[in-house]
């Protein structure tokens, strides 16, 4: 039960990513867009013990990943800034592997630093650690940041992408397909996943106790102080 509350309070952080990626940084709003609940009858299943304003839900168990609760877990849903989910797992599985270290250098190119939402307002040529740009992206979902890591991990974000998709059917979740790495566009059709599938990446990257010095941090900053990096989740 202990790792499964794990499990929930770790979403509970990394959901904070979904408004932050639209620009919008109110508490009330920083869940998937697909939680919204419509009707009462959304909110009741037999396998859903408790009732939920929420269309979808999963409750899983972090050690073994057997599925403890569920609602409508297979639903095909925009993610918005939870699609960072994926990216942080890749950049957490390469420092593990040893591809990637916490001092490394990343430049920024045009495109990262074209990234719109929340972002940390990169500057083309600028230069950051990948811890620095972990922060950027972990705590305040910065899409210029998160794209800057796919860029130099995988050559383009093009491949970046390509990636994420790969490890999504590595992982077994079929119901997910993205399009971009930062769930920035919500214009797109097809960039869609599930509770479920969120739940599996989620727990796949709770695997790297490193990525708790970031998910769990409340407040920090960059380049000296001068960016304030603020979590939208009051309970980081």
């Amino acid at each position: 039960m202990k790792k499964s509350v794990t499990l929930v309070i770790s979403l509970l952080l990394l959901l904070s990513f979904t408004a932050a990626a639209l620009g919008d940084t109110s508490l009330e709003n920083a869940v998937p867009v697909a939680a919204e609940a419509k009707d009462e009858k959304s909110s009741k299943n037999k396998d859903m013990p408790v009732t939920l304003k929420a269309k979808s839900a999963v409750l899983m168990d972090a050690s073994s990943g057997q599925i403890l609760a569920k609602m409508n877990e297979h639903d095909k849903v925009y993610p918005a800034s939870v699609t960072k989910i994926m990216p942080l797992l890749l950049v957490m599985e390469a420092i593990d592997r040893g591809e990637l270290r916490l001092l490394d250098k990343v430049t920024a190119t045009k495109n990262a630093a074209g990234k719109g939402g929340s972002q940390i307002w990169l500057k083309e040529g600028e230069v950051m650690s990948v811890d620095e740009l972990l922060k950027a992206a972990a705590i305040y979902s910065a899409n210029d940041a998160t794209t800057a890591l796919g860029e130099h991990l995988f050559g383009s974000e093009e491949a970046f992408v390509d990636r994420m998709n790969e490890r999504a059917v590595q992982l077994g979740m079929a119901d997910s397909y993205f399009e971009n790495g930062t769930g920035l566009d919500d214009t797109t059709q097809k960039h869609l996943t599930s509770a479920h599938d969120i739940a599996v990446m989620s727990r796949e990257l709770l695997k790297y106790d490193l990525i708790q010095n970031y998910t769990t941090v409340w407040m920090d900053s960059l380049r000296g102080g001068e960016t304030e990096l603020v979590n939208t989740n009051k309970v980081a």
